[in-house]
């Protein structure tokens, strides 16, 4: 019974000297943890990103997190984390190491507070202990999938946009040294930049820059001694990229002083793009979404058929023998020479048309309000509405013109034709 008693007596010793030691192990592994401070900045990157996702009203938040956010992508990147598994393991294990510390020592003795060391029976209190400590070691793990999960969905997001530099880079010197790549090189660069507009919204604009350089580059500048032929199969096709994405993007293209004669855009999205100086001789334009454009050039015999040009502006161009049927054309600026374009059942609505307008279509055209200036010999104003059209300025009108067409007293007649 004694030897029983003096064994039980250092046990007791041995253990409480023990749990001395284990504490101080636990707080020199907490202040190791607190000498690795990446991670904890990098948690508080993951927790703004998600407020900053969560939360988008609160723009001094959401510029921090994109401060800490930017600032860990540059970090991973320096120390190559993503290509150095070892780098994640030195990182990795002193953390967990620490974190498994603090639950098991001070966050256990925080949660249970003084209360514990009241209960008088050891075995209870061990019970209520490890309870304790079985719950926080739960929680932590859960945070740590989650925070897993995050990682590998961040360590992705900066693999796949470095994949995506590699390709906008590989793609753009292929189109800017058009001698050194072939054809099929051209080609495959400009499917690839739509390809890269279709999944990174960020990079849209610059790569509309990149394929408006390249059309500028490989279709040439307008000159006479251009021969009009069809543009080649690569400006073409950077063409159509441009139109299937130029609505998702807030920058106006600049498509001028290029030569693209019988271009086809029909049905694509062209809105407020700049085509000044331009040759668009035999263009297609059909169905196309033109509001707000600029054209200055020549556009004889391009095709306007059901295309939306509301509000553009033709300065100074040649629109001879176009169709223009059924487009919707309001509030649009037309001066030039518009001798033979066919404008019939067009809406023009508040538009303003200045020049030679001789032999042109006017059959059922919406020209309320709509101002006209210049010659319309020959022109066909049969079914025309011309209610509230200022005329005033036009030479050239007869009679039997305004009999076919819709007048009433707002509209504004020659002098030469007043009563």
């Amino acid at each position: 019974m004694a030897n029983f008693g003096v064994m039980a007596k250092l046990a007791t010793i041995g253990k409480r000297w023990m749990g001395r030691f284990t504490d101080i192990l636990m707080w020199l592994t907490a202040g190791l943890c607190a000498i690795v401070a990446l991670p904890v900045a990098i948690a508080l990157f993951l927790v703004l990103h998600l407020i900053r996702l969560t939360i988008p009203s609160f723009p001094y938040i959401r510029r921090v997190a994109s401060w800490i956010r930017r600032s860990s992508v540059r970090v991973f990147a320096i120390i190559g984390a993503h290509r150095r598994p070892w780098i994640w393991v030195a990182l990795v294990f002193p953390v967990m190491a620490a974190v498994v510390a603090l639950l098991l020592g001070p966050a256990t003795n925080w949660l249970l507070g003084s209360g514990v060391s009241k209960i008088k029976e050891e075995d209870k209190r061990e019970l209520v202990i490890n309870g304790a400590r079985q719950t926080l070691l739960a929680a932590a793990a859960g945070t740590a999938a989650v925070t897993t999960l995050v990682f590998t969905s961040l360590a992705y997001s900066l693999s796949h946009k470095n994949h995506i530099i590699d390709r906008l880079e590989k793609a753009r010197t292929n189109l800017t040294s058009a001698a050194a790549a072939s054809d099929r090189d051209r080609l495959l660069s400009v499917y690839t930049l739509e390809g890269i507009m279709r999944t990174s919204p960020g990079e849209r604009i610059a790569i509309m820059n990149i394929l408006a350089n390249f059309i500028r580059l490989r279709a040439g500048t307008p000159s006479p001694h251009t021969p009009s032929t069809s543009p080649a199969a690569d400006i073409q096709a950077a063409l159509a990229a441009l139109g299937n994405w130029s609505n998702r993007s807030k920058s106006d293209l600049d498509l001028r002083n290029i030569n693209l004669t019988h271009a086809d855009f029909r049905s694509k999205n062209f809105k407020t793009t700049d085509f000044s100086g331009s040759n668009l001789q035999d263009a297609k334009f059909d169905n196309a979404e033109l509001r707000e454009v600029i054209f200055r050039g020549s556009l004889s015999r391009a095709s306007f058929r059901n295309s939306d040009l509301r509000g553009a502006k033709f300065e100074a161009v040649r629109v001879i023998d176009s169709p223009f049927s059924n487009a919707k054309l309001g509030r649009v600026t037309l001066r030039g020479n518009m001798s033979g374009a066919n404008f019939s059942r067009a809406k023009m609505k508040s538009a303003s048309l200045e020049g030679s307008m001789q032999g042109t279509d006017f059959t059922g055209v919406d020209l309320r309000k709509s101002t006209l200036k210049g010659n319309v010999e020959d022109a066909n104003f049969r079914g025309a509405d011309l209610r509230g059209a200022d005329l005033t300025g036009l030479y050239g009108l007869s009679r039997d013109q305004l009999q076919v067409a819709n007048v009433n007293e707002k509209t504004a007649l020659p002098r030469y034709l007043r009563p």
